[in-house]
């Protein structure tokens, strides 16, 4: 199992909600990269998940994945 994970809500044409559900399931921290609204993700394992949106600063992503891994740089 990763130690964190970048999901895009979509991947060809399925959702990654069973993705989320075993992440959620294993205790692995994730957030979404999406164009969708909050109110359009309606799945429970995405619907209260962080959120980066569409497109990525890479300063953001960063940010994020330092606090996902508690702030470790290492």
């Amino acid at each position: 199992m990763p130690d964190v994970a970048l999901l895009d809500v979509n991947v060809g044409d399925e959702r990654v909600t069973p993705v989320a559900r075993v992440l959620l399931e294993a205790g692995v921290p994730f957030v979404l990269v999406t164009g969708y609204t909050a109110q359009q993700l309606t799945e429970p394992e995405l619907r209260d998940a962080p959120r980066i949106d569409k497109p990525v600063d890479r300063r953001q992503l960063e940010s994020v994945f330092r606090a996902l891994r508690g702030g470790s740089d290492g």
